[in-house]
């Protein structure tokens, strides 16, 4: 599944998905994250998209270049 995939279907998740009371992923939050996508590639970057439990999506990954790990909130 390609990244941009993943995080469009993060808004196929109901309300309560993580089953502690998350709320749904709203579809701005969707949009806003994969705005930046074409930033965090052309900067070299692996990531895997998740949703987070406040209703936002994160970025983790490592960078090619300097090994940082990192987490973008959408």
């Amino acid at each position: 599944m390609l990244l941009e995939d993943r995080i469009r279907s993060f808004a196929a998740l109901p309300p309560d998905w993580d089953s502690y009371g998350a709320p749904w992923i709203a579809q701005d939050v969707i949009e806003r994250a994969l705005r930046l996508l074409p930033f965090i590639t052309a900067a070299g970057l692996h990531v895997w998209a998740v949703p987070r439990s406040d209703g936002g999506i994160a970025f983790e990954g490592i960078g090619i270049h300097d090994g940082i790990d990192f987490t973008v909130e959408a």
